[in-house]
């Protein structure tokens, strides 16, 4: 079932909240699996965040997670979803 643009505008919205509450917790870290698709949606997330390159991790090993922070991906998601709601 395709999202409604109401829906996608109301999902961004609670994730953008959910971002900002999630930027106050005292641990904020987030782990993926090391997916290409994981590691793709990481560094788009860098790119919108204008995250210059040379302050971006490398990918970690294969048998390693890829560590971030939940609220700059429930941010860019919220973004992502704002987009798509227009």
């Amino acid at each position: 079932m395709k999202l409604t643009k109401h829906e996608l505008k109301l999902a961004s919205e609670f994730l953008g909240q959910a971002s900002e509450d999630l930027s106050e917790n005292g641990c904020n870290d987030y782990s993926m699996e090391n997916t290409d698709k994981n590691w793709a949606l990481l560094q788009a997330a860098e790119d919108w965040n204008h995250t210059p390159k040379e302050h971006r991790d490398e990918r970690p090993p294969a048998e390693e997670k890829i560590w971030t922070s939940d609220f700059f991906i429930a941010g860019y998601l919220a973004y992502r979803l704002a987009e798509a709601a227009k």
